[in-house]
């Protein structure tokens, strides 16, 4: 409209109220459905549809990945890359072995004070805490996992024997019984006095009641494929969808819930990796899901605080990496072997209860005290180590209750806790009698798990950052693509709108009984474009886009446009004007049509914006096409099946309208639960299709109660091209040709 300088403002207007119009809708629609149904009914969130299972381990790994390793590598070169290396002197060492920082008191009384205190605590272990594990895991009514802890189920056991006999594999540690005396040196106190608090008192008793139920599967299950096949399908279908219930419905922030999200993943693909190993006896690559499983933890550790023991985390992955050839385990006669050595188990455990310990949670020093997985240490090699520790770790993750994922959101901090923590990292650091890998084998081993930089960028010496967009992941990644294909959509449709009315105002087109049967055809044909379109978006087919613009708009008839600009500028007609009407009444009938062509303007603008939104992420597969979704898309293709009845017979046209309209609504509300389990977008997308058919609604029976007769699409667009060529503030004569001939607009559009 650059060369109409004086409708500029006006059709700037309109555009504006359009634009507004559905970007309030679609915002309002989003508030409802956000406050009203998923804040109230968590449950009906859908859950993420990308699953790190057996079947997709290469997708799992790059996204933990993807989330994992560009933070470390940024921190890492910060810290000891680029601030430390430049200088005289050796580069700094991840790893400080000082044999002199070993406590002088480091004797097996430290490690006795804990174990009694956990044994003071939980003397013994009843047969519900025994069925409360099983049940938070999943497995209580899994039969042939179950059989062998029918002692446990049936008599209450004392732990007594569990405890001394972890007690005595871990008196061989010296690091582990410097940590435990380094705990009493600096803090005496906390250990038995949090452990008295009521609160951790029953969450140790529900652990160790958990470590007993893991030590007995462990050491009865670990060459039992059928019974561990049971365990991999429940983890990695009801209880993965019940663990990402539980950090949605505690409020987790997005990165947090992703990082506990990418911590159960690991655990379930070391799981998968190693049933894989022991059915087939074949050579599986299992030493990734290990490093990530670690570094994810690492990650955590660093965003808490703890840098110490961090490095010591980034020491362990990096040692499964020598000269960038993983380390890995192998299998024979259906057995894991995978001989890590007496010093990577000693320093694996000791970091690992020092990061429980930094979740705040004294009551998961418990789940290291499993004899199968303590006496490993009392073997030179520890071949057998990790097998035990990938099964314990996958069922202390399937065994988290609602208590502990509250627990981990309460931010509420132990600063005396923390500073153990603190202390305890230092330790390991100086203590345990790890190799200090060199800068170039930790940025090795990141860059590989990195797939060689293919899906995840770090920092290799410059500041190279991922961009936003590879942040995401794969849902979220269709979800941009869904909502870019939805903007097009709308780039397209309502320009092409203006395009056509641009031609009406420059005399390239002119309303006459060819225009008046292309209008027709349009109409006719929107149905059976907009069905295909439906059709095409399911099989993601992006010819959808095609239709779905030139049905929806009808080839470019400028309608929204029309009734909005009409509503704001052009002058109403009345059924009937008389010389004896008063000027009151005239008034309230001029007030009345404009409200009713706002209403029909904006409704247009809001139905097409809902349904070209329905489409984009039907075809880009946000939105899954369930029987809900296809049936209240169908019935709007209904209402237009009818739309040249009209012409011939507006009563019965009305009718059906009628019926339809009431089934489509009827159809929304019964399904919206649907909605909202499927995904947020199709609860949102009913939401404001709702919302336009009500416009319809109240249009039409303003309409009706006023005796008013609203410009048709085609007396519409008329008026408003006369509108248009003249100036704003003048307003366009009444049009007092046949208006039951071209009725754009039904009863209930």
């Amino acid at each position: 409209f650059s060369k109409l300088p004086r409708q500029q403002h006006s059709m700037s207007k309109v555009v504006f109220l359009m634009l507004t119009s559905l970007i309030a809708a679609n915002a309002l629609a989003y508030v409802i459905v956000e406050t009203r149904f998923y804040r109230d009914s968590w449950h009906l969130r859908r859950r993420p549809t990308t699953l790190s299972s057996a079947s997709n381990p290469i997708e799992a790994l790059q996204g933990i990945s993807k989330r994992t390793i560009p933070f470390i590598q940024d921190w890492y070169y910060r810290k000891w890359g680029r601030d430390r290396a430049v200088g005289d002197g050796e580069p700094p060492r991840l790893m400080e072995f000082k044999s002199g920082e070993e406590s002088s008191n480091a004797t097996t009384l430290a490690l006795d004070a804990w174990f009694s205190a956990v044994e003071e605590t939980s003397p013994s272990v009843s047969t519900k805490d025994v069925e409360l594990s099983l049940k938070n895991m999943g497995l209580l009514n899994y039969f042939d996992v179950t059989d062998p802890l029918q002692s446990l189920l049936q008599h209450e056991t004392r732990t007594n024997d569990t405890l001394q006999r972890s007690l005595a594999c871990l008196k061989g540690s010296r690091a582990l019984s410097n940590m435990a005396t380094k705990v009493m040196e600096y803090f005496p106190h906390v250990l038995r006095h949090t452990m008295k608090h009521p609160t951790h008192k029953r969450a140790i008793e529900k652990a160790v009641a958990h470590s007993l139920v893991a030590e007995t599967l462990v050491s009865s299950l670990q060459s039992d494929y059928f019974s561990l096949q049971h365990i991999l399908e429940n983890m990695k279908t009801k209880q993965r969808d019940r663990f990402l219930r539980l950090t949605e419905a505690n409020g987790f922030p997005s990165e947090m819930r992703k990082s506990l999200q990418d911590g159960y993943d690991s655990a379930l693909l070391g799981l998968s990796g190693y049933l894989n190993g022991i059915s087939s006896n074949h050579q599986v690559s299992m030493a990734t899901a290990l490093q990530l499983g670690i570094l994810e933890r690492v990650k955590i550790d660093i965003e808490r605080g703890f840098g110490d023991n961090a490095r010591v985390g980034l020491a362990l992955a990096t040692f499964l990496s020598a000269g960038g050839a993983s380390f890995e385990p192998s299998f024979e006669n259906h057995k894991m072997t995978w001989p890590l050595g007496r010093n990577w188990i000693e320093g694996y455990l000791a970091w690992k209860m020092t990061f429980m310990l930094g979740s705040q949670r004294v009551e998961s020093i418990a789940s290291q005290l499993i004899p199968s997985i303590s006496c490993e240490l009392t073997n030179t090699h520890g071949e057998n180590f990790m097998a035990m520790e990938i099964l314990s770790h996958a069922l202390w993750m399937m065994s988290v209750s609602e208590e502990d994922a509250a627990k981990d959101r309460s931010e509420d901090t132990n600063s005396e806790m923390k500073q153990l923590v603190t202390k305890l990292g230092k330790s390991n650091l100086h203590t345990l009698k790890l190799t200090s890998p060199s800068r170039d084998t930790v940025n090795n081993m990141m860059y590989t798990l990195c797939g060689q930089g293919k899906f995840c960028l770090g920092y290799y010496g410059a500041s190279i950052q991922s961009t936003p967009v590879q942040r995401l992941d794969k849902d979220e990644f269709k979800l941009y693509l869904a909502f870019v294909s939805w903007i097009t959509i709308l780039i397209s449709g309502f320009g092409l709108e203006i395009l056509v009315l641009y031609s009406f105002l420059k005399g390239m087109a002119t309303w006459s009984v060819q225009t008046k049967l292309q209008w027709k055809i349009a109409q006719f044909l929107f149905p059976l474009l907009c069905l295909v379109s439906v059709g095409l978006s399911i099989r993601g087919n992006y010819f959808a886009l095609v239709t779905l613009v030139f049905g929806l708009w009808k080839f470019g008839f400028p309608e929204c446009i029309s009734y909005t600009f009409d509503a704001l500028y052009a002058c109403p007609s009345p059924r009937e004007s008389s010389a004896q009407e008063s000027a009151k009444k005239r008034f309230t009938r001029t007030v009345v049509s404009r409200i009713v062509d706002f209403l029909y303007g904006v409704g247009l603008v809001i139905h097409h914006g809902a349904a070209s939104c329905s489409v984009a992420m039907l075809l880009n597969g946000v939105i899954d096409p369930t029987q809900e979704i296809i049936e209240s898309a169908l019935i709007p293709v209904m209402q237009h099946w009818a739309i040249l009845l009209r012409y011939v017979n507006k009563p019965l046209y009305l009718v059906i309208e009628l019926a339809l309209e009431v089934w489509f609504e009827w159809s929304v509300l019964a399904n919206f639960e649907a909605f909202c389990q499927n995904h947020w977008m199709a609860a949102v997308i009913g939401t404001t299709m709702l919302f336009a058919h009500w416009m319809f609604v109240i249009a039409g029976v303003l309409e009706v109660a006023f005796d008013m007769a609203v410009p048709s699409g085609q007396k519409a667009i008329e008026q408003c091209v006369k509108a248009i060529k003249r100036p704003p503030r003048t307003r366009a004569p009444s049009v007092v040709e046949d208006r039951t001939e071209m009725s754009t607009l039904s009863f209930f559009r």
